[in-house]
């Protein structure tokens, strides 16, 4: 489901950037170089120690005793000339403003460092999360939450990071045709 959910939204988004139209009667013209690349990256967050797990409100005391499995950070980059947009869904309870603003100034800090080439605007960084239930929490900021508070700041660019080095050129055609029967007023 959350595949699905991630693919969905990457459709929209490339669907979104990408200009289609015509009625499909004008002369074909010859393609022009592909200006939209993606790439994907996926880096494992899972804490190799204990943590509190989000969904359950204010309880503190829900805490992690093994792994059944992982969680995981992925990213979706799409550069479509000289902008990038990184699309990210985060295996964890929620991703709040604050959350939202420090992980972008994260990516972004560590971005300018590696790929200076790029200018990313932190509009063009989106955050999701896939509402797990289980997954731990990089919200509390007690002893070992302060950790995997760290850890999740160090981990989320690295998914980011992934995807641009995946970027790979891109293309969408449109096809249009007639179905036999259908009504064309």
């Amino acid at each position: 489901m959350k595949k699905l959910l991630s693919l969905a939204l990457a459709v929209i988004m490339i669907l979104s950037l990408c200009a289609c139209g015509g009625s499909g009667n004008e002369k074909p013209t010859e393609p022009e170089t592909p200006s939209l690349e993606l790439g994907y990256g996926k880096v494992n967050i899972t804490p190799p120690y204990s943590v509190g797990l989000g969904g359950s409100g204010n309880d503190k005391t829900r805490r992690s005793t093994g792994l059944i499995s992982y969680v995981y950070a992925t990213c979706l980059a799409l550069r479509q000339n000289d902008e990038v947009y990184l699309i990210y869904t985060i295996d964890t309870l929620s991703v709040n403003d604050e959350l939202a603003d420090l992980c972008r100034d994260k990516i972004i800090e560590v971005f300018a460092e590696e790929f200076p080439e790029i200018k990313l605007e932190p509009e063009h960084i989106y955050l999701m999360a896939t509402h797990g239930h289980s997954c731990p929490t990089p919200y509390w900021p007690d002893e070992n939450e302060g950790k995997y508070r760290q850890d999740f700041f160090k981990w989320i660019p690295q998914a980011g990071r992934a995807a641009l080095m995946a970027l790979a050129p891109a293309t969408m055609e449109v096809a249009q045709f007639d179905l036999e029967g259908m009504c064309r007023d």
